[in-house]
């Protein structure tokens, strides 16, 4: 499995979690008390997750340091992908 596939069925887990289907506990929290999901694939790669309730974002950060912040609706977006 490559490093995307693993992060992607990860992150389709974490996504289960927010729907409620899925219990999975935050790995940490960030500075300001956000949780942070660590998302460990097989081929060793772990982004995070962070969800940012406050200001209704969501920021995926890679094992590079690269981040992509997602609003509200971006992630609600992103719920609806078949999985």
């Amino acid at each position: 499995m490559s490093c995307y596939s693993a992060v992607e069925a990860a992150f389709r887990s974490l996504m289960m979690h927010f729907e409620g289907d899925r219990d999975v506990d935050p790995t940490h929290t960030d500075s300001q008390g956000n949780p942070v999901y660590t998302l460990c694939g097989s081929q060793g790669c772990c982004p995070t997750v962070t969800t940012d309730q406050i200001n209704s974002k969501v920021t995926i950060t890679d094992d590079d340091g690269g981040t992509v912040v997602l609003t509200a609706e971006q992630w609600a977006a992103a719920k609806t992908i078949p999985a």
